[in-house]
């Protein structure tokens, strides 16, 4: 029985844990779709910081 409630909250921790987000996704940004010529692909670019976010084929 001890065993069994051990597992559980190891469990339960692991999940908890691993759900939290260390990431600012929540930030809102300008994005440009821009596509890249030569190459059948297209760029996603954040406005504010000239970052590239996404390159989707």
């Amino acid at each position: 029985m001890k065993r069994k409630i051990i597992l559980l909250v190891g469990i339960a921790t692991g999940i908890f844990f691993s759900c939290s987000d260390d990431n600012d996704t929540d930030q809102e940004f300008t994005k440009a779709y821009v596509t890249l010529q030569g190459s059948d692909k297209i760029a996603i670019i954040d406005v504010d910081r000239a970052k590239l976010i996404a390159d989707v084929d």
